[in-house]
């Protein structure tokens, strides 16, 4: 038998990232969506009912998470909900041009808020600290928001004034 070396990645390398691509469909879906469409012209009532339903999917996260468990493997549904949230991004960038934009890209946000939530929940938060086993490696990025939210909080009390 030959030698082989098991190597081991670090989860410093891809959690990161891994965060950034969740936050990517989270902003476009509940932020992008709102200014796009009230640059677009759409009421401010239509803007804030439907875009409101768009939020749907991150309520049915803890229904839709067992369901994602029981089929295929967490590689599979990461790089799929990833391939289709880019896929949902161009479709939007195509509709804009369509006369019946603001059902296909209310459409292809709700598809995309359903394949971040899938992403999402295959490495849930109870997973990654698994990942990071060491104590010390969780403390650093709950120490770096904390000193984040503290000078925000800083800066909006100062504004204020």
């Amino acid at each position: 038998m030959s030698d082989q070396k098991v190597t081991t990645r670090n989860p410093w390398a891809w959690i990161p990232t891994l965060y950034f691509t969740q936050g990517i469909p989270y902003v476009m879906v509940m932020s992008v969506s709102v200014m796009m469409y009230k640059n677009l012209g759409v009421s401010n009532t239509d803007i804030a009912f439907f875009t409101s339903l768009l939020y749907f999917p991150w309520f049915l996260k803890f229904a839709w998470g067992p369901f994602i468990d029981m089929f295929k493997t967490k590689r599979f549904w990461t790089t799929t909900m990833q391939f289709l949230v880019a896929i949902g991004l161009f479709g939007i960038a195509l509709s804009l041009h369509t006369e019946i934009y603001w059902q296909l890209t209310l459409i292809v946000f709700a598809l995309m808020a359903f394949a971040s939530i899938s992403g999402d929940r295959v490495l849930s938060r109870r997973r990654r600290f698994k990942l990071l086993k060491r104590r010390s490696e969780i403390l650093i990025p709950t120490a770096l928001v904390r000193r984040y939210l503290w000078r925000r909080r800083i800066q909006i009390c100062i504004w204020r004034l």
